[in-house]
């Protein structure tokens, strides 16, 4: 008998007392063994162990197994439009479906609309008559919406933006490492004057951007300039465009413009192209995503968010919690690194503009 406030057993606690395998323990507690075969003796050391140590097979979870669907619900950020527009959460879709039919799994995509103009709980009850495994949420807006899943039973991984308080799994992307490669190499070639020009808020993504942008500048014992950082409340292409024209309009405008985003640079080129600025001859682009950021002109050095490894790993996550035996996981947070790739939208700063 378990005792009150103690941990609950497992099949695997069970396994490790019998000295047998946790899917052995599974087949002789759910009556499965048509497949396998068990000594009578290896039978009654089993339920000796499950008895010891007061296990009791989860009939919810056990049927729940037994009905599996194979099929994912996928819930995309609402803010997503056209592939252009938001290239972030248009790939990461497309590698969330090829990963989960990897391994026998369908996509179910629900709904994109944002939450105030859903009907409390619709969501939810879509998914529930489909059947669905687990639920997979791309920048879930609000914390209600993703604990409503969750009170309904569902597995659910949260990815790139999670909201914090519901006890699910969360797939981030660490800013740090390519923003330090983006930054040496732009000190490198002689930068100090570096502007940022990323998405403002209180969201812990676009806090941890500014601030690895600013650690990295510490590291080179550049100070930062309030001047040079640029917030805006998305990352699209006309704020990039419009933020690029407030820098260009400083008396001493930047050698370098670090875009916290693809859709932000591709703004930042068309204000450099419009203002007869070119790049890199006289201001050198950084860009983050390193989704389109390879195929614009010039070809830009940008930080890489790791998208597919995202997707796979969500994927694995929400699998294995799907199939736990006894229904029971411990929430996790995973952080991805970012990576860089070196272009050719950096050069040495012109002699006349160095500081003297």
């Amino acid at each position: 008998m378990v005792k009150p406030g103690a941990r609950v057993p497992t099949s695997l606690d069970v396994a490790r007392r019998a000295g047998v395998s946790r899917a052995l323990v599974s087949g002789v507690l759910n009556d499965t063994m048509s497949t396998m075969r068990v000594s009578p003796a290896t039978r009654q050391r089993v339920l000796d162990a499950a008895a010891e140590l007061g296990y009791t097979p989860n009939p919810v979870a056990r049927a729940l197994r037994r009905q599996r669907s194979n099929v994912i619900g996928f819930l995309p950020r609402t803010s997503r439009q056209t592939p252009y527009e938001h290239p972030v959460p248009f790939l990461l879709g497309i590698h969330i479906a090829r990963e989960a039919m990897k391994r026998g799994y369908h996509i179910l995509e629900a709904s994109a609309a944002p939450p105030s103009e859903r009907q409390s709980g619709d969501v939810a009850r879509f998914l529930r008559e489909r059947r669905v495994d687990g639920v997979i949420l791309d920048s879930p807006q609000t914390a209600i919406e993703v604990a409503q899943l969750v009170e309904s039973g569902f597995p659910v991984i949260q990815l790139i933006r999670p909201q914090p308080g519901p006890p699910t799994t969360t797939i981030v992307v660490d800013p740090a490492p390519g923003t330090d490669a983006a930054i040496a190499q732009l000190v490198a070639r002689g930068h100090e004057r570096i502007a940022f020009i990323g998405a403002g808020g209180d969201h812990p993504v676009d806090r941890d951007r500014l601030a690895c942008f600013h650690a990295a500048l510490a590291r080179h014992d550049i100070a930062p300039d309030d001047r040079l950082v640029c917030l805006t409340p998305d990352y699209d292409i006309e704020r990039g465009r419009a933020q690029t024209g407030a820098l260009l309009a400083l008396a001493q405008r930047p050698t370098a413009i670090f875009a916290a985003g693809d859709n932000l640079a591709l703004g930042v080129l068309q204000a450099l192209y419009e203002a007869g600025i070119r790049v890199p001859d006289a201001m050198s682009v950084v860009s983050y995503d390193d989704i389109f950021a390879g195929q614009l002109i010039p070809p830009l050095s940008s930080v890489s968010q790791p998208l597919e490894a995202v997707a796979s790993r969500a994927i694995e996550a929400l699998i294995t919690q799907v199939e736990q035996p006894d229904g029971q996981f411990t929430p996790r947070h995973i952080a991805l690194p970012t990576g860089f790739t070196a272009r050719g939208s950096v050069r040495q700063v012109p002699a006349e503009r160095r500081p003297t």
